[in-house]
């Protein structure tokens, strides 16, 4: 559970005794007015549009197309279903320092499998905690054995970077009414 999501009505009369109405507060963090903190869920913050390639693809052509992209992955499709992921650690790992060639090695060989998926209404803690425990950066994201997109660990970051954010910004509107309003003493 996140350190805030049992407490967003304390967060907000926090902000609202320090002089922040409610307006302002939703103003300043949009996200307040669509979730409360705490309850992102994967399909908040993941790709929607995952690239993929077939697993008889060569290494060379799975590169270009994550060059093109400026992607770190494309997920490997075995007769239309996703069933692994290829990522530039593999490339380097597998093809690059085995001295194997881009373009006559498949994707197939050298994919890392199985894909770790997790449904779309997943809490983003949730899927840090699972990239954490199974040691990966990147997760499918399917519903009802369909890709619907992909989150990665930097998606999961920026959420977690969100509300840390609503922290640092509630903590400084708390240190800037407190050394305003205090006096000194005579």
């Amino acid at each position: 559970m996140s350190h805030m999501t049992a407490y967003p009505d304390t967060i907000a009369h926090i902000y609202v005794s320090v002089g922040i109405s409610i307006g302002e507060l939703r103003w300043r963090f949009p996200v307040l007015s669509e979730k409360p903190v705490g309850e992102v869920r994967v399909v908040d913050v993941m790709s929607s549009n995952p690239v993929v390639v077939d697993s008889e693809a060569n290494v060379e052509e799975a590169a270009v197309k994550m060059d093109r992209g400026d992607l770190g992955c494309v997920l490997v499709e075995v007769n239309g279903a996703v069933e692994g992921i290829l990522t530039e650690r593999d490339i380097v790992r597998r093809v690059v320092a085995r001295g194997l060639p881009p373009k006559s090695t498949l994707v197939k060989d050298v994919m890392t499998k199985p894909i770790i998926a997790v449904p779309p209404d997943t809490p983003v803690e949730a899927a840090l905690k699972l990239m954490s425990e199974e040691g990966v950066r990147r997760l499918a994201v399917v519903l009802d054995n369909k890709l619907v997109g992909l989150v990665t660990l930097t998606h999961v970051a920026k959420a977690v970077d969100a509300e840390w954010e609503h922290i640092n910004a509630l903590l400084a509107a708390l240190t800037s009414q407190s050394s305003s309003s205090l006096e000194p003493y005579a």
